[in-house]
């Protein structure tokens, strides 16, 4: 015998005399074996093994995937009355099961039984003809007690048995959630799961603003070291989805995707029959109040949204600040019910997932947006746009998500575009000061504005800056009354040298916000001018 063998059989002793010592439920609930009926096994079990006519009852050791086969003595002739045999085969866990099949059954009904208990004690009792043909199985060790009586005898059974390898659930299983209910189920489910399991699975709902429903339709997981987690996204690095474990309860995603990881304990602390869960796709709680016709659901039809002047309305993408959801198509439509207002867009927040684009329309030209928001935007500022065809849409394509974009929305007074833009700013006297249009509320985007300052004769001019906020827009200026002349200096963001001198009587000033392709707004900027002798 293998020293594995021999060390097996010694624990298997001292565990045999432990369970003897411990009378009370709960000292057996410890050893993971909880069960009256074991507990009864335990203390009607005299060594040897067996009694009577049973000389080939023993601790049984098969080699892995062979087939062995189990008799009742004397078999298939008529077994023995009195007799009481015990066999135990082992399997060499964890890498290993033992499968027991029941091949022939010949015992007298209801008084002659064979009963075959798993370490977890659970417990399946043969008598009469009749079997499963379903193969029963031991994670550790399967225990088989004959028992007859002293009247009348049959021929007896037949098992076939075999240690085989754990079976194990391999690769994520993806799986489509679609308007009714399929399952996923444990290994083995209804019988016991398998010791030192890595299962998973990822769901995606196949329509777009639609979540993942998990109905728990059965569930028995002991405490301890088994568990089944549900993650609010495609995969563990999502956070956890809070659940009761009770059958006849539901969990959701709050996106499109829900991933879902069963793990049991590789040592002997029980199992249970597993789960059945049934999975579907369901209307996110967001667009399923019935208050809400299709009209309000941006995703569908668009939605209008009406603003004030200088209050901010909140646009957001759909499930904000939670994942939004894959294969979207939304558009919100700005409206405004006051003459002489335009529209600031303040980008309060925004991360969008690779592929996905936020796109905002305002002006005349209706096909060409003004901004653009992508993956890698990562600059939250203002936007001024005309009331002309002002929209904002989202797409959102089928792979990552992120948790979307929230943006503020008012309406505000529109000025001039460049306010005495092209004409002569003169300086004859004290300080002059001049701004960006619509400063300090913030400028329109696309627009080139010009100011040309002439000094009096004598006098060269001073330019001052007292406020700069233009992002990624420019001011250049120019030593002359024209952009031939040499520059002087150029300003973008907030970064400028101040003050400025020009070497004769003019100074020609350009606000760029076309150019370099910039849609985000800053306060603008307030320069003065005044006469150096």
């Amino acid at each position: 015998m293998s020293c594995f063998r021999i060390l097996t059989s010694l624990a298997l002793l001292l565990a045999f005399f432990d369970l003897k010592a411990a009378a009370n439920e709960e000292s057996l609930k410890n050893t993971g074996m909880g069960s009256k009926e074991f507990t009864a096994l335990f203390n009607d079990m005299p060594f040897p093994l067996s009694d009577g006519n049973c000389s080939d009852s023993e601790l049984i050791y098969p080699s892995a995937e062979k087939y062995y086969y189990l008799s009742s003595p004397n078999y298939p002739e008529q077994y023995y009355n009195n007799i009481n045999c015990r066999w135990w085969i082992f399997s060499e866990y964890p890498e290993n099961i033992v499968t027991l099949q029941v091949v022939d059954l010949d015992l007298e009904v209801g008084y002659d039984f064979v009963e075959i208990y798993d370490e977890m004690g659970r417990h399946t009792e043969l008598t009469g003809s009749t079997f499963s043909e379903k193969p029963i199985i031991g994670l550790v060790y399967l225990y088989i007690n004959f028992i007859t009586d002293s009247s009348k005898a049959g021929r007896g059974f037949k098992f076939q048995y075999q240690m085989i390898p754990t079976p194990q659930c391999g690769d994520t299983e993806y799986l489509v959630a679609h308007s009714s209910y399929n399952s996923i189920t444990s290994l083995n489910y209804p019988d016991q799961y398998y010791f030192d399991l890595y299962c998973t699975w990822s769901i995606q709902s196949s329509y777009s603003a639609y979540v993942v429903e998990i109905f728990i339709d059965d569930m028995e997981l002991p405490s301890g070291g088994d568990f089944l987690v549900f993650y609010d996204g495609n995969s563990w690095n999502y956070k956890q989805i809070p659940y009761s474990m009770e059958s006849g309860t539901y969990v959701h995603s709050t996106a499109s995707n829900m991933f879902i990881q069963f793990t049991s304990d590789p040592g002997h602390t029980g199992t249970g029959r597993g789960f059945q869960l049934l999975y579907k796709s369901v209307l996110s709680p967001i667009y399923n109040d019935p208050s809400l016709g299709s009209s309000e659901d941006p995703c569908t039809s668009g939605i209008t949204i009406n603003v004030d002047p200088y209050t901010y309305t909140e646009v957001s993408s759909p499930n904000y600040p939670t994942s939004y959801f894959n294969d979207l198509s939304c558009t919100w439509y700005i409206d405004i019910s006051y003459s002489g207002f335009g529209y600031e867009i303040q980008v309060n927040d925004v991360r969008l997932g690779q592929g996905d684009v936020v796109s905002l329309y305002g002006g005349s030209n209706s096909t060409s947006p003004v901004a653009t928001i992508d993956y890698d935007t990562d600059y939250f500022g203002r936007l001024f746009v005309n009331p002309e065809q002002t929209r904002i849409t989202f797409l959102s394509d089928n792979a990552s998500t992120d948790r979307g974009f929230l943006f503020l929305v008012r309406a505000v007074p529109i000025e001039p575009a460049c306010a005495n833009t092209g004409e002569y700013l003169s300086l004859y006297g004290d300080p002059v000061s001049f701004a960006s249009p619509n400063y300090p509320n913030g400028y329109y985007s696309n627009i080139e504005c010009t100011w040309t300052i002439r000094s009096f004769w004598g006098s060269l001019i001073m330019l001052t800056v007292l406020d700069l906020d233009i992002n990624y827009d420019y001011v250049y200026i120019y030593d002359g009354d024209s952009s031939s002349y040499s520059q002087l200096a150029s300003f973008r963001g907030n970064t400028y040298v101040s003050p400025l001198y020009s070497t004769a009587y003019y100074m020609y000033i350009v606000f760029d916000t076309q150019t370099h392709g910039s849609s985000y707004a800053g306060i603008g900027f307030q320069f003065q001018y005044s006469a150096k002798p």
